[in-house]
């Protein structure tokens, strides 16, 4: 994930673990939610009454009596239309809020119902849903709506579960997951009496936080690159914030009790205001924090920038739509098909490509395995039931020991094939995203490779950390060996705030001696300003380390780009000390040659000493 410009962690404090979770658990309800509508509005829920007119069909008046709603249309033999309420008719429920709560079958309502003035009790109870009836209709285009809401919720349900605490990416996520709840009113499961005015409440509080977090995201990323959040945006976004609460205070109480202000009305004329305000907001910002970001990352957030825009122009249709009609739950209107359109699709692809091609977030090493299990698992299910179908059409078998063997064929032939198909789905997906990550790590691995055929350390020092800039787009790195003290020198490269020498017993040494692995120094106590520290290892000696820091990108080293980052070290490490080794050699060796000479000159002048006294003693004699 893309880390704050101010020192956003990898390591979450207790408070962003504790926004993850609850963000987590309130994307479940969302999915759980938007999944419901779908199986409402496909009549797979077996318990679902009606009343012969849904919420779509119930619009609030209240210019006509407070608690009154108008009916719009009434199904052909429904207990409405068996009471004889034609369209047209208003209806008070008793509780007035009931008319936007969804009823199960066999369930007894009270109403007053209001006909050309004349007022009169009604007690009915609802009958199941019945496909096709005249107050279902159009359940085609309500399912593309909740699949547009459902789509985003599930995106930014998994961008919270891989954004590891950074802000950046927690506010998009759970922009996204309360951008998936698109419905207004709680689902059958929780439509009971008694907690229906708090769910109610709390979905109509996630609709008006859309623009909340949206803004608040785009605030923090332009932030990034117009040198933080200012004091006067805090004051003006905190504002912006409080205004939203006070109209959904209003919004709240005026739909669930059908009343309107003289100046506020139902509180959607103002909030359809104070939302387009922070769409475009958030849009400028997001342009302004794009257009001062340097060149190669304006192009990576190009793709983000759309996706974005994308989801903040769907939203506008949308509460154009809804609060323009005065009811929130006819999902039939043919502008809300391009609102669809840009949220449920063009948006998850911008912002997918995005993120998995450019990098926009790192998402983790997993999400690779994860796309790869996931195409595999839809070409094995496919295959299998289209196999499964075609046997039970085309091949005419009879008796339980032929079907057992037509289904021990089929399973042994998905096994068989299992482990081509999730070959080629690697190979596809690989070429498609992550194409520029397999070129990055082979070209470290030709250097390692190459670096073992280097003749001078110093020019094999300089072209390792040259490489290593080169393979984390750009961070610095330092390489540090082991001198005469017994510390460790700068040998080559440079980080800032790091140190000339190192200590012998400096935390993050001490870490890379027990563990023997990379290591993020915010998981120690190291004053050393750097992101990673990867150790030069012979046997249980730590020869020399490397420091790495940040990426400018601020993208986080992911666990593959680790476990190469160590084994190149480790690599070079071992030529460094293989070259080390050779010196010594040629310098003992060396060594001992002078030593040979200075014991053959040594010994030439002993032994020319005893001659010159020998012939000293002949001449004394012979005299």
């Amino acid at each position: 994930m893309m880390a704050e410009r101010g020192g956003d962690s990898e390591s979450p404090d207790w408070g962003y673990r504790v926004w993850q979770v609850v963000a987590l658990l309130f994307a479940a309800y969302v999915i759980l939610q938007q999944t419901e509508a779908l199986l409402w509005d496909a009549h797979l829920v077996p318990q679902g009454g009606t009343l012969g007119a849904e919420q779509a069909q119930l619009r609030a008046d209240p210019g006509y009596a407070p608690g009154f709603v108008v009916v719009t249309r009434v199904a052909p033999g429904s207990p409405l239309d068996r009471a004889g309420v034609l369209a047209g008719d208003h209806l008070r429920f008793d509780p007035i809020w009931d008319y936007l709560r969804y009823k199960r079958s066999g369930e007894r309502l009270s109403l007053t119902l209001d006909h050309a003035g004349h007022r009169s009790r009604l007690d009915l109870v609802t009958v199941p849903r019945v496909p096709g009836a005249a107050e279902t209709r159009g359940d085609l285009k309500t399912a593309l709506f909740d699949l547009s809401n459902l789509i985003p919720a599930l995106f930014g349900a998994f961008i919270l579960g891989r954004s590891r605490g950074r802000v950046v990416a927690m506010l998009l996520g759970t922009a996204l997951v309360v951008f998936g709840l698109g419905v207004a009113s709680p689902q059958l499961w929780q439509a009971w009496p008694q907690t229906f005015l708090l769910l109610y409440g709390l979905h109509l509080a996630t609709i008006v936080s859309v623009n909340i977090f949206l803004l608040a995201f785009a605030l923090r990323f332009a932030g990034d690159w117009l040198g933080g959040v200012k004091g006067w945006q805090r004051i003006a976004f905190a504002s912006y914030v409080l205004i939203n609460a006070c109209l959904w205070a209003v919004w709240f109480y005026c739909s669930s009790n059908v009343v309107a202000f003289a100046i506020l009305g139902d509180g959607t004329g103002p909030l359809q205001v104070a939302s387009d305000i922070g769409f475009a907001a958030s849009l400028l910002l997001l342009i302004l924090g794009w257009r001062r970001a340097p060149a190669l990352e304006r192009r990576r957030f190009s793709l983000m920038l759309i996706g974005f825009s994308a989801i903040v122009i769907s939203q506008v249709i949308a509460v154009y739509v809804f609060i323009g009609m005065e009811q929130l739950w006819d999902t039939t209107h043919p502008l809300l098909l391009i609102a669809e359109l840009l949220s449920g699709v063009v948006a998850p692809v911008m912002l997918t490509y995005a993120i998995l091609r450019h990098r926009v977030f790192d998402l983790g090493f997993a999400l690779n395995r994860s796309l790869i299990f996931t195409g595999v698992s839809a070409i094995m299910l496919v295959g299998f039931g289209l196999i499964d179908w075609a046997v039970d059409h085309f091949l005419k078998i009879e008796g339980r020991k032929g079907n057992a063997l037509i289904d021990a064929g089929i399973a042994l032939g998905v096994f068989l094939t299992f482990h081509r198909v999730r070959d080629f789905v690697k190979l596809q997906i690989e070429r498609l995203f992550f194409h520029r990550w397999q070129d990055n790590e082979a070209r470290l691995r030709r250097f390692v490779h190459e670096a073992a055929y280097v003749l001078k350390p110093e020019v094999l020092t300089a072209a390792f950390v040259a490489e290593l800039e080169r393979f984390s787009d750009g961070a610095s790195a330092a390489l540090y060996l082991r001198n005469q003290t017994g510390n460790y020198a700068l040998a080559g490269g440079h980080c800032d705030g790091a140190p000339q020498t190192v200590d012998a017993d400096e935390p993050a040494l001490v870490g890379l001696r027990s563990h023997r692995s990379v290591l993020e120094l915010e998981e120690t106590t190291s004053p050393l300003p750097v992101n990673l520290a990867l150790p030069m290892l012979n046997r249980a000696d730590l020869l020399g380390f490397v420091l790495l820091s940040t990426k400018p990108s601020t993208l986080g080293y992911r666990p593959d780009e680790k476990e190469v980052l160590a084994y190149a070290t480790q690599q070079v490490g071992s030529d460094l000390h293989a070259l080390e080794i050779e010196r010594l050699q040629q310098r003992v060796a060396s060594l001992e040659a002078r030593n040979d000479e200075l014991r053959s000159a040594l010994s030439e002048r002993t032994v020319a000493p005893r001659e010159d006294l020998r012939s000293t003693a002949d001449t004394s004699s012979e005299a």
